[in-house]
């Protein structure tokens, strides 16, 4: 009974012994078979019980799949296998499920390591063939200052969902690559070795995961969403976003259904820098974040350098509308950038605008840097070279 067990406790803690049912204090683990029948026919409240042939001064070995051999006390505890409502325990179910089932490798959280004394002994027990196991380790993340890591938590952390990646837009290739990185400490190199190569064509082996948590970070994993991403064709770009925007990005996909045309065309200006791929995009979120000029509600700022006062930046503007030719090609039209600057003190040469800085307002480099915010409102946007 609940009386019965909270005098267990009580004795343990005044006799400092180790708290559980076990040997002395398992008041039932000897009653008799006619004892025990009586019991139920009186109607009294039962469960059952494993009777522990385990001692604590014996060890058990588990050969874990990934931390090697892990050398433990054996089980003495009595533990429960069916509880009063007629369920089993976890520990019960694990052993009956398990081998019905034909299972051969259990991989699970490292917090049952503790437990592996005990569904040895119950595998023992019972006669069946225990399973090989692997304990993993949890993923962590940093929680306050001083470098405090704390598990990953379904509760509190969003990113242990998989839905904060679909609505973040990170592609699905790209968080298998990352949660590669994390689970086989030797998949990065193979990747170096193999950038082109599909991911199934990699050796996962369990002895080369971490045995202490891996950190989770969001950082890197932008940059290999970035990497992926940069690898993806336009066509591929322009299905896996349309599909996201429909159900995540109202504006965007109000764009692509009017113009898929003109988004295809779009997704040129921030995939390339001239003939070099770009890698600016980590997340489909990011394209309305980054590029609201061309997807959302247009410039809602200007980044202009502060070393050019607000008319310096007025006057070269003017005098570039006024020469524009959008005829020209990219050689032609930065020519025409230096051609409107040099007049009005951008010096069309870099070398001899470092070398004399004094001499100038700015460089043709500060008059492109003009001409990209004016028109972005960003200083490192897509191309607009034309």
């Amino acid at each position: 009974s609940a009386e019965e067990l909270d005098e267990i406790r009580k004795a343990q803690e005044a006799e400092k012994a180790d708290m559980g049912y076990y040997g002395s204090y398992a008041k039932c683990r000897n009653l008799s078979i006619e004892e025990i029948e009586a019991n139920i026919k009186a109607g009294k409240e039962y469960v059952l019980r494993l009777r522990s042939d385990g001692n604590a001064e014996n060890k058990i070995t588990c050969r874990d799949l990934i931390r090697g051999n892990i050398e433990m006390p054996e089980n003495i505890m009595d533990v429960v296998l069916l509880k009063s409502d007629g369920i089993p325990t976890y520990h019960f179910a694990h052993v009956v499920d398990d081998f019905l089932m034909g299972t051969t490798h259990v991989i699970r959280g490292d917090e049952w390591i503790s437990s592996y004394p005990l569904h040895e002994q119950l595998f023992r027990a019972s006669g069946l063939k225990m399973p090989k196991y692997a304990h993993i380790a949890p993923i962590m993340k940093l929680d306050g200052g001083e470098n405090k890591k704390r598990k990953l938590s379904k509760r509190k952390d969003p990113e242990a969902s998989v839905s904060f990646y679909s609505k973040a837009g990170f592609p699905v290739q790209s968080v298998l690559e990352y949660l590669m990185t994390i689970a086989n400490s030797n998949y990065e190199e193979w990747r170096m070795k193999n950038p082109d190569a599909d991911m199934s064509q990699f050796k996962f082996k369990l002895e080369k995961m971490p045995v202490s948590g891996a950190l989770f970070d969001m950082d890197k994993l932008a940059s290999v969403s970035r990497d992926v991403i940069s690898k993806m064709s336009e066509e591929t770009l322009f299905d896996e976003i349309s599909v996201w925007a429909k159900d995540n990005d109202e504006k965007l996909n109000a764009y692509i259904t009017a113009s898929p045309d003109k988004f295809r065309e779009s997704i040129k200006l921030w995939k390339y820098n001239g003939k070099k791929v770009r890698k600016d995009i980590a997340k489909w979120s990011d394209l309305s974040e980054m590029f609201p000029y061309l997807y959302g509600d247009g410039v809602d700022g200007y980044e202009f350098d502060e070393k050019l006062t607000a008319d310096e930046r007025k006057e070269f503007l003017s005098a570039y509308i006024s020469a524009y030719d959008h005829k020209v090609d990219s050689s032609a039209w930065f020519d025409g950038v230096k051609a409107v600057g040099e007049p009005l003190g951008f010096c069309p040469n870099i070398k001899e605008y470092k070398a004399n800085p004094d001499a100038y307002k700015g460089s043709v480099a500060d008059a492109c840097g003009i001409l990209r915010v004016a028109i972005t409102g960003r200083k490192i946007p897509p191309t607009c070279i034309p």
